[in-house]
């Protein structure tokens, strides 16, 4: 996103007092974005290249569908 990144799209969002559903898809994750994300509350932390079955798990989660566990879903990050 040309200007904003998508965490600080996120935060000014929830500053606003208008978050929605957030998924983070990332080629470049890191545990300090992890963490912000998580206190965004944003439903889903993905890392490139995402499963299919990933991304469907984290749109059910983000519509309140079934598989929501009500914390965000998150990929493995590299060592």
């Amino acid at each position: 996103m040309p200007g904003v990144g998508g965490l600080e799209l996120c935060q000014r969002l929830v500053t606003i007092g208008s978050p929605i559903p957030t998924i983070v898809v990332t080629a470049f994750p890191d545990r300090t974005s992890r963490e912000r994300a998580r206190a965004l509350g944003v439903v889903a932390y993905l890392t490139k290249p995402v499963t299919p079955d990933e991304l469907v798990a984290s749109l059910r989660a983000a519509f309140g569908g079934s598989g929501a566990n009500g914390s965000a879903a998150e990929t493995e990050e590299p060592e």
